[in-house]
């Protein structure tokens, strides 16, 4: 009896240990201010009754893209949160991590390199093992957000 209560507490306590570990690298990856070769961007959607808007600020840290990515809508919800992945050619794909109305999401988003702007793609999405991503690359349509240079704040 004795055995198993300290089995448990010394597998409780790994448990609280990974979980405290991986929460203090997650922290560091998204502090967009200390990256290599920070870019930031700035996209505008105007229409008749709206203008809707993203930013988005990218660097390199070890050999990953990351960053932050904030979207703002007149008319629905904004969301914003952090960005992690990698170029693939001209072709940037990133996870987007955000929390909205007090749950947590990761949404793939992708972005066309296109001279020095970047330009918001979509396309059909499959989940599997409680992971989202993009079914099929080549029919990936980029006529989203166009996000264009801007300076860093």
């Amino acid at each position: 009896m004795k055995k198993s209560i300290i089995l448990t507490l010394c597998v409780a306590l790994l448990i609280f240990a990974a979980c405290t570990n991986n929460k203090k690298s997650d922290s560091g990856t998204t502090d967009s201010a200390k990256l290599d070769n920070r870019q930031c961007y700035l996209a505008v959607s105007k229409t008749d009754s709206a203008t809707d808007s993203a930013t988005l600020s990218i660097g390199k840290k070890d050999s990953k893209t990351v960053g932050k990515l904030a979207f703002n809508f007149s008319k629905k919800d904004d969301t914003n949160g952090s960005v992690s992945g990698e170029f693939s050619g001209d072709t940037l794909f990133v996870e987007y991590a955000f929390e909205y109305k007090g749950t947590k999401y990761s949404n793939p988003q992708v972005f066309l390199m296109k001279g020095d702007s970047l330009i918001q793609g979509h396309g059909d999405m499959r989940t599997m093992l409680g992971r989202t991503y993009f079914e099929d690359h080549s029919k990936i349509m980029f006529d989203g957000f166009v996000f264009k240079p801007t300076d860093c704040k």
